[in-house]
């Protein structure tokens, strides 16, 4: 009996997980958003690539400009906003969204600004690239996902992608 609760100890230290954590599920996410953007001095509307390796609890479904984790029916909606003036990102999504949104600073580290706010009650982030370009996630639903946890998974897509312009 002891030699296997022994086993049992050094079988539980050894294990990648714990008791009441979810291990993390990493996927290759592809996202599609446009924007009408000014680059090299010409203006149009401009289709971008928002792609990278997100960890997540669960795995993510690119499905267009949304992503969609289909065991909580956790959807996001990935919005590209390009400024030409730059500015901080309240004074640039404020009206398309609302001005009555209140952000707040993330720690991201590398460079970026990374703030998160709510619309609709519903958490939502934005990640400024090259100082003008601001990529936006809101939720579109909900499904089975705590505010919490929705706010930290949209922080772990915001901080892992890349964008990269593809017309």
């Amino acid at each position: 009996m002891k030699k296997f609760i022994s086993t049992l100890a050094v079988g539980l230290l050894l294990s990648a997980t714990s008791w009441g954590e979810e291990a993390a599920v990493t996927s290759n996410i592809e996202a599609k958003v446009k924007a009408a953007t000014v680059i090299d001095g010409k203006g149009g509307i401009y289709e971008w690539l928002a792609k990278g390796a997100v960890k997540g609890s669960s795995e993510w479904k690119s499905m267009g400009q949304v992503l969609m984790m289909p065991k909580t029916m956790f959807m996001v909606e990935l919005n590209l906003i390009y400024s030409k003036d730059g500015g901080t990102p309240s004074a640039v999504l404020g009206p398309k969204l609302g001005s009555d949104l209140k952000f707040t600073e993330v720690e991201a580290g590398e460079g970026k600004t990374i703030q998160t706010f709510e619309v609709n009650e519903n958490p939502a982030a934005v990640r400024v690239f090259d100082d003008n370009k601001y990529l936006y996630l809101t939720v579109t639903r909900i499904g089975k996902m705590e505010k919490d946890a929705a706010r930290k998974e949209l922080l772990a897509i915001i901080q892992a992608i890349d964008l990269e312009r593809v017309k």
